[in-house]
């Protein structure tokens, strides 16, 4: 059996999330490695495909201690269950990987165990790169979603705009939120396990895999740019340098943190809303996806995708068994 372990993404020391950051500390970095493969960007974390024919994957190789307690924390992290390989969301697998003076070694490394659909792929295959050289030229993940559901959207954010008012934009942000915290009202480990779920139109293909904590930690960060954006733009100032990929990110926060502040943001968000000084104001703030938005069009929009959201972590609890 391999006593080592291939890492290529969110294992890496430098990005582990808390709460698996202990269990990477018990491993020993031996060096750098590659194998052939493809490398796609899942939203929070990578997915590694073999291929011959596509490219080669960059990581390294890590020697894991003298007990099975290691592997098995590991395998829960990557959603891998032995005794149920189909539903995993990875599979852990002996592979011969290349080290850096081109010597072959066996060890353990995790595949994806689903199709990446339209999830971007790494081309450079190597995803500690690939984050560091997000920039406000290339700000989200460009697996995007369809020209037509763009088209969709956009005709909502008109009639919101329309016949709407910010108010009502707060109020179904808020509902959406707070249905959200009801949903993850479960037991840590189901809050934090990943679940695949079928694509709603509105979300990224990469967003699929995600668990409820993460649907909860990307509300929280993608609300509370949204709320700098539009106070900026009422008051009519600069509201900053385009988002980036690793901005949107879920970082594993741990799962009390979340909820705390996932329960706080309805009352951010009214608050947000009082101190908006213009909300006519003419400046505007690009978004990745829809271009130049004014204060009002960013908060609509924000409505609409805290709603998306919530559908997503209903289908995610649905599939928990909750």
């Amino acid at each position: 059996m391999p006593r080592h372990l291939f890492i290529y993404g969110t294992l890496e020391p430098e990005i582990a999330p808390p709460g698996i950051r202990p269990v990477v500390g018990r491993l020993s970095r031996e060096g750098q490695a590659s194998v052939r493969g493809a490398l796609y960007d899942l939203g929070p974390y990578p997915g590694l495909v073999l291929s011959d024919r596509v490219g080669v994957v960059r990581g390294s190789v890590w020697r894991l201690p003298e007990d099975s307690r290691t592997l098995a924390e590991l395998d829960r992290f990557e959603g891998y269950n032995p005794a149920d390989e189909r539903r995993s969301l990875f599979l852990r697998r002996k592979q011969v990987v290349k080290l850096a003076d081109g010597r072959p070694f066996e060890c353990w490394l995790y595949l994806y165990n689903r199709r990446p659909g339209r999830a971007p792929r790494v081309a450079s295959g190597d995803y500690l790169a690939y984050l560091k050289s997000a920039s406000p030229e290339r700000p989200v993940d460009t697996g995007g979603i369809s020209f037509r559901e763009k088209a969709a959207t956009r005709v909502a954010l008109r009639a919101m705009t329309l016949f709407g008012t910010p108010a009502k934009a707060t109020w179904r942000s808020q509902r959406s939120i707070r249905r959200v915290g009801e949903l993850g009202g479960v037991s840590d480990e189901l809050f934090e396990r990943r679940t695949t779920v079928r694509r709603l139109p509105g979300i990224e293909e990469s967003t699929r895999h995600w668990s409820l904590a993460e649907v909860c930690e990307h509300l929280i960060i993608v609300n509370r740019r949204v709320a700098e954006v539009v106070v900026s733009l009422g008051s009519r100032r600069d509201a900053g340098p385009r988002w980036t990929i690793l901005d949107l990110k879920p970082r594993g926060r741990p799962a009390a943190e979340l909820r705390r502040e996932l329960g706080g943001l309805p009352g951010e968000l009214a608050e947000v809303e009082r101190a908006v000084a213009d909300w006519s104001s003419p400046a505007r703030h690009p978004h990745p996806w829809f271009g130049p938005l004014d204060a009002r069009n960013w908060w609509d929009l924000n409505a609409i995708h805290n709603e998306v959201h919530r559908r997503q972590a209903e289908r995610i609890r649905r599939a928990l068994g909750g």
